[in-house]
């Protein structure tokens, strides 16, 4: 392209479609509640209307799920699982 850029990936995330009680596919409703899936939700579309208009860059919109990191809330997935393991006897084998 006229930037220098031939492929674009941009990181969303899972809270596009809201909170759910079951499994969620890619052809799930985008149902978001809140500021922040809002405004991932938004980034996917400029994101493919920018590649569209450039014409010849491809993009890409990835939504990762339980991404754990420094300062995690304990609330969270991962960080409970680490929590409830180091509490107890029981040992977790990952491969």
């Amino acid at each position: 392209s006229d930037l220098g850029v031939e492929n674009f990936i941009n990181f969303s995330t899972s809270s596009v479609y809201g909170t759910h009680n079951t499994p969620l596919s890619e052809d799930t409703k985008f149902e978001t509640t809140t500021l922040y899936g809002a405004t991932k939700l938004g980034a996917e579309f400029l994101t493919t209307a920018f590649g569209h208009a450039k014409g010849d860059m491809k993009t890409v919109n990835i939504r990762p799920f339980s991404v754990y990191g420094e300062g995690e809330g304990l609330h969270r997935f991962i960080p409970s699982i680490i929590y409830i393991n180091s509490a107890s006897n029981i040992q977790l084998i990952v491969n």
